[in-house]
């Protein structure tokens, strides 16, 4: 848990997000893919968790506009 959360803050820190990375609306992460909508907020403003999650999954390919 340690490591992930050490590498989600260094990721943060940029100015983008790593492609397919997720960064929450309020810009104070970056989230791993397999986090979003996994029914727990790691964004401070809940934005990896919004209405988006009650559609169908997404493919890695699959270009999400929020």
């Amino acid at each position: 848990m340690y490591v992930w959360f050490k590498q989600l803050q260094q990721i943060s820190s940029g100015l983008k997000c790593p492609s397919p990375w997720f960064r929450c609306y309020d810009s104070s992460h970056c989230i791993a893919p397999n986090r979003v909508c996994d029914k727990y907020k790691d964004c401070r403003d809940g934005s990896d968790e919004r209405e988006n999650c009650n559609q169908p999954s997404r493919t890695p390919n699959t270009t999400v506009i929020y």
